[in-house]
């Protein structure tokens, strides 16, 4: 069943008065807001269906926990588990990051932060990629290390 939400508001830019004053106007200028259209007031409007369980999709084979910003596919490869096995509610198997193609520095900034590594060589200048540490290619053993030091922790 589809619901609709409805409620007059203080208009939450230009805070009721209908003038909005930003960085190009100067002095006694202001612009009407295009949020209220002048008004002060806008609407909030809430839609939504009742929640009746999780749907499927059809053409999913896989999912990763988190994509850290490279292209994957549903090879295993990538990391993730089955969808199968993710709709019916299993959790991420341990060893589940794309360590194919992350460290677990990169992957864990993105995923929980509390899990990313503090390694001497793991500091990146600014601006720089995690690729471009001199161990990335060698990324299996920083995984190693990882699993040693972290891999019994929640993700």
């Amino acid at each position: 069943m589809k619901h609709i939400w409805k409620q007059k508001a203080k208009c939450s830019f230009c805070g009721g008065t209908g003038i909005y004053r930003g960085f190009g106007e100067r002095k006694k200028v202001g612009v009407q807001c295009r949020t209220c259209n002048g008004t002060g007031c806008e609407e909030i409007k809430i839609e939504w269906e009742d929640f009746e369980g999780r749907i499927k999709i059809k053409d999913i084979k896989r999912v990763v926990e988190i994509n850290p910003g490279i292209i994957v596919d549903e090879d295993p490869k990538f990391g993730g588990m089955l969808y199968e096995d993710w709709f019916n509610g299993k959790p991420f198997p341990p060893k589940s990051e794309n360590r194919g193609y992350c460290c677990p520095a990169w992957w864990y900034q993105c995923m929980n932060y509390r899990l990313k590594p503090d390694w001497d060589w793991c500091s990146q200048p600014p601006g720089r990629g995690f690729f471009s540490c001199p161990r990335f290619k060698n990324k299996d053993r920083c995984w190693e290390r990882w699993d040693k030091e972290f891999g019994g922790e929640q993700k």
